[in-house]
């Protein structure tokens, strides 16, 4: 699998819609840089980047296999964006991640977008999730995305587990 891009809107500290490109950089020689690394001080979003990577894959698994409804929903509205509106804390209502990458499935390169979208209201929020392979949806009903993407690339390699936290 090779990340593309992912796009941050409304979720952890990030506030407003905040692209990060992960392509390979070519270099003067016609090689390309296939490492990227992300650095920064202390609460600048670099957990959230990876949690959004996960999350955008996984949903409520990169948690926890045993997640309820409910329990992930709480979670979510967790992650919204929070800011001070005239000296009270706000929560944004809409939030999402979206997803680029190139991935070879039985030889075949494809090219995957998973777009997760997320509307909070009254500390509870309802997720969306669109997927696309090579520009069209995956020939499985729009309820299965999510076991589409498992099978794709299965919850137990991921490298980050996300802790469970609500709030």
């Amino acid at each position: 699998m090779r990340l593309l891009n992912l796009t941050i809107h409304n979720v952890g500290v990030f506030r407003g819609r905040h692209e990060f490109d992960f392509s390979p950089i070519p270099k003067p020689d016609g090689t390309r840089r296939h490492l990227t690394v992300i650095t920064g001080a202390n609460g600048v979003g670099k957990s959230t980047v990876f949690q959004s990577l996960t999350l955008a894959l996984h949903g409520s698994l990169a948690i926890s296999s045993r997640m309820t409804r409910q329990a992930y929903s709480q979670f979510l509205w967790g992650r919204l964006h929070r800011y001070e509106g005239t000296g009270l804390p706000v929560s944004e209502e809409e939030a999402g991640i979206k997803l680029n990458f190139h991935y070879t499935q039985s030889g075949q390169p494809l090219h995957v977008q998973v777009n997760r979208r997320w509307k909070g209201s009254n500390k509870a929020v309802q997720e969306s999730i669109k997927v696309l392979r090579n520009g069209t949806p995956p020939e499985v009903d729009p309820a299965d995305y999510q076991t589409w993407l498992n099978e794709l690339i299965p919850p137990g390699l991921s490298v980050f587990r996300l802790p469970r936290r609500t709030g």
